[in-house]
């Protein structure tokens, strides 16, 4: 991986938290993770990025391959897009987090609602939504935590996550 720029919300995940994220990337080679991670994570490095720690998950777009630790955990090679809705849902009292694309439902054929067969279980801790950037400037994403409509539907027994909603563009170093 080349350096990374990472930029995390304000707000910490408690309860059940659900957000999506709007990712648009026009520039052949460049690629986005997006996931969550602990505060430890680097803002800017070229050896972190979401899913490089024990403490971060990331699903990277457009190859659709899900990280932690720095290993790849599963690879979603069918799903490959480069304009993906994609949609998190985490239980911060369990470390549940289901990762799912607008359109093509939960990976993993989970149900957030039921709490069934979660993408990947994170250790109980403190997390925030996360994204890190391969340095390319043609990528953008929008972070939506229900400050407007949502592409998908919330499952049932989640929250909105507070305070998202504003575009993110993370800026090369």
């Amino acid at each position: 991986f080349p350096s990374h720029d990472t930029a995390r919300a304000n707000t910490t995940l408690s309860g059940k938290s659900y957000w999506e994220v709007q990712c648009s990337i026009t520039a052949s080679g460049a690629i986005s993770g997006i996931g969550l991670a602990k505060s430890t994570l680097a803002l800017s490095s070229s050896t972190q990025y979401v899913g490089s720690t024990t403490d971060s998950v990331g699903i990277w777009v457009p190859n659709m391959t899900l990280y932690r630790n720095a290993a790849i955990i599963q690879n979603y090679a069918d799903l490959v897009g480069v304009n993906h809705t994609l949609q998190f849902a985490y239980d911060a009292d369990t470390g549940n987090l289901w990762i799912g694309v607008i359109g093509t439902g939960w990976l993993g054929g989970g149900d957030p609602a039921l709490g069934t067969s979660p993408t990947i279980v994170m250790p109980v801790d403190t997390y925030f939504p996360t994204i890190t950037d391969s340095g390319n400037t043609a990528s953008n994403y929008t972070i939506n935590g229900g400050d407007v409509a949502f592409a998908g539907s919330i499952p049932s027994g989640f929250d909105i996550l507070q305070g998202a909603g504003t575009p993110v563009t993370p800026t090369p170093t």
